[in-house]
């Protein structure tokens, strides 16, 4: 098979990745289009996830990449804009991340103090109606502000609901009991999801379960799991599904299980 560029996404396939993987980067444009669609009737989420989208060249839905040939920085900031106006509160969280390090904006820790503000808002209210997302996003900003209890007694209640990510900040905050521990790990092992799935230690990593998802099911979050372990026996279709490229994974993006990456 001749690698050539797909129109939809931008991004060359290489000749080691059989064709029905190559399919995902035909869906790449759709996907795209339909979030545009959808961003500008209002959805807030949407304009998120666009702009995770123009920021890091990607986005996955665990199944499929949505890829662009080069990141858009400004229009980043302009849809993470809409979305946070729009309340939707991760896109405020994002916007705050990225004035409290001064990532493609002036480092302001007090535009990034007035954007958490507005995203605990509306994450209190969504996890009050039962967003269990939401409340991972509470648990965040408690113990950034210095309630930890507060925000672990939220995360183990998320996380006693299923809630992977709630789970996973538990974990790496050493707050995990063996219960929420082997939680994470039969989550992990039925709907695998990066990068939360990565704080497991590897030890508990369920890899055989990762590998088939990988390979058989071309899930894309599996893949990437795979390719952060350095697995020996990697192949460049396993990176290219995990990443959009054979030679490897781009440059990390801010840890999101790490306190230090949502700021001071």
């Amino acid at each position: 098979m001749e690698s050539s560029a797909d129109p939809a996404s931008g991004v060359a396939p290489t000749a080691e990745v059989p064709s029905d993987l190559v399919l995902h980067y035909r869906e790449a444009g759709e996907v795209e289009a339909e979030l545009a669609g959808d961003c500008e009737a209002g959805d807030a989420r949407a304009c998120r996830l666009l702009g995770d989208l123009a920021r890091h060249g990607r986005v996955s839905d665990g199944l499929r990449l949505v890829l662009e040939a080069e990141p858009s920085p400004a229009r980043a900031i302009q849809l993470y804009q809409r979305g946070c106006f729009a309340n939707d509160p991760w896109a405020c969280l994002e916007m705050a991340r990225m004035y409290a390090d001064g990532v493609l904006v002036p480092e302001s820790a007090e535009m990034a103090a007035s954007l958490r503000h507005s995203a605990r808002a509306g994450l209190f209210e969504a996890c009050a109606t039962g967003e269990l997302a939401s409340c991972v996003g509470q648990g965040i900003l408690d113990v950034l502000q210095g309630d930890v209890e507060e925000g672990v007694r939220t995360w183990r209640a998320s996380c006693g609901q299923g809630t992977l990510e709630a789970c996973a900040w538990l974990v790496v905050q050493d707050e995990a009991d063996a219960e929420e521990q082997g939680l994470l790990v039969r989550l992990c092992t039925e709907a695998p999801r990066w990068p939360a799935c990565a704080v497991l230690p590897r030890e508990m990593q369920p890899v055989d379960a990762w590998r088939q998802r990988c390979d058989d099911a071309a899930e894309a979050d599996a893949c990437r799991l795979l390719v952060a372990r350095g697995e020996p026996e990697d192949t460049p279709a396993r990176r290219t599904m995990a990443c959009g490229a054979s030679d490897g994974c781009p440059e990390p993006e801010p840890d999101r299980f790490s306190l230090e990456g949502w700021g001071p």
